[in-house]
């Protein structure tokens, strides 16, 4: 099994691997030592990186339906395989929640409080919210919660 095995060039090829490696490192190190901002600059970049790419997505698009005396919030998300919740805030000032704020756990279709409501078709969701007093402009936020616990960021905007 082992009989092709050539020491010599075992040791020939494990030596040009590491100076290899230590050509790089070493090019690395000189880098980071003569320019530490740039590095530095690097570094944050990868971090950042990393902590937006554990957020969830944004729902792509949304829209509220209003009646006499309920909504109905359609919203379209991209991905359905890691979203964990939804909360939804529904205003008649901006960056409020007067009329109507609440967390829908993702395809929780029993045991909804008062007369809400939620179904889902593909990537299609409608979340109705019950009862609520309806005012001329309602100002709306959208946002998702991933399987990780992190939320992406808010979707706002107005109907009227």
């Amino acid at each position: 099994m082992f009989n092709n095995l050539n020491p010599k060039t075992m040791k020939t090829k494990f030596l040009t691997e590491r100076s290899q490696f230590n050509q790089y490192f070493g090019l690395l190190s000189v880098f980071c030592l003569s320019k530490p901002i740039i590095f530095l600059s690097l570094l944050q970049m990868i971090f950042l990186n990393h902590l937006l790419a554990q957020t969830s997505n944004p729902p792509t698009d949304a829209y509220v339906t209003l009646d006499s005396e309920s909504a109905i919030i359609y919203l379209e998300i991209l991905d359905t395989t890691s979203v964990s919740e939804i909360h939804v805030i529904l205003s008649s000032k901006q960056n409020e929640s007067d009329i109507f704020e609440n967390t829908f756990l993702f395809d929780q279709t029993n045991g909804l409080p008062g007369s809400m409501s939620y179904s889902r078709s593909g990537n299609g969701i409608s979340l109705g919210t019950g009862q609520i007093a309806i005012c001329p402009v309602i100002f709306t936020k959208i946002r998702l919660k991933n399987s990780a616990n992190n939320w992406s960021e808010w979707l706002e905007f107005v109907s009227n």
